[in-house]
């Protein structure tokens, strides 16, 4: 810039370039707030000036880079905040499902058959007598959905269903699974679609865990009034294992990270393992 230019022009200039780059901010916009920083700066630098011309001058200065800075928060940081908390209830989902895996190991133990997770909280419709509850109190607190009763943690919803020999699943909120229902599936989905989660994921007795992204017309699983039904990662056509491809809901369904667990393998026997 001209050294010689006076602080009302450098001012003048400054809260220009302000203008012309605080609405673009990216490419020549940003080029033009760090003209407008500098100018600013100059202006301030140059010595004693009127009340307006100070203001003007401290207003480019401080001015353009705040606007950046905001601009960048809004565009970059904020967005990998958000991803990075709804990767982190994906995990914490998933740990959760494993948590119910081993709740479901012990009642099966104790009862027989698989519990619901009423059940695993400590309380049945017929008043039997159950152990301590089996899983934290969050899981305890269960709220009506259109498919039964749900849980809700960590920005993720719960449901568990007992599963008959012939298929038939039975849910939190109607009558007792039957005698010697030793098969479940339980699936998790978010509470606000987009904002605390977005992936869908399901876990079974063996420890087969699907995972899909939840985008398919027949999908969008998000909060109480849209849950999945019980066998929307069940395979077409049907299979007592989950198995990664298109699921009764249409929604594409793959191995949680790409891969089955310990469990799951040892379940599939020496010939697939």
């Amino acid at each position: 810039m001209n050294d010689s230019a006076s602080p009302r022009h450098l001012a003048l200039l400054g809260l220009a370039l302000l203008g012309a780059g605080a609405p673009f901010v990216w490419g020549w916009g940003g080029v033009a707030l760090v003209g407008a920083t500098a100018a600013g700066v100059m202006a301030v630098r140059r010595g004693p000036a009127s009340a307006p011309v100070r203001i003007a001058a401290w207003t480019a200065a401080l001015g353009a880079p705040l606007v950046g800075l905001t601009a960048f928060t809004l565009n970059m940081a904020a967005p990998n905040v958000v991803t990075a908390g709804q990767k982190a209830a994906e995990r914490m989902a998933v740990a959760s499902l494993r948590t119910l895996l081993w709740a479901q190991d012990r009642f099966i133990e104790a009862h027989g058959r698989a519990g619901l997770l009423a059940e695993l909280g400590g309380a049945r419709a017929d008043g039997a007598p159950l152990p301590t509850p089996l899983v934290r109190p969050a899981y305890r607190a269960l709220q009506p959905t259109p498919t039964g009763q749900a849980a809700t943690d960590g920005g993720y919803h719960y449901q568990v269903w007992v599963v008959d020999q012939g298929g038939r699943a039975w849910a939190d909120g109607g009558p007792l699974p039957p005698a010697g229902a030793r098969a479940w599936r339980a699936c998790a989905w978010p509470q606000t679609r987009g904002a605390t989660a977005g992936a869908v994921f399901c876990i079974n007795q063996v420890e087969d865990i699907l995972q899909s992204d939840n985008q398919a017309p027949n999908q969008g699983y998000d909060g109480l009034t849209r849950p999945p039904a019980a066998d929307a990662c069940v395979g077409t056509p049907a299979s007592p294992r989950l198995t990664p491809g298109v699921g009764r809901d249409g929604g594409t369904w793959a191995y949680w990270r790409g891969k089955r667990t310990r469990r799951a393998k040892a379940a599939d026997g020496p010939a697939r393992q």
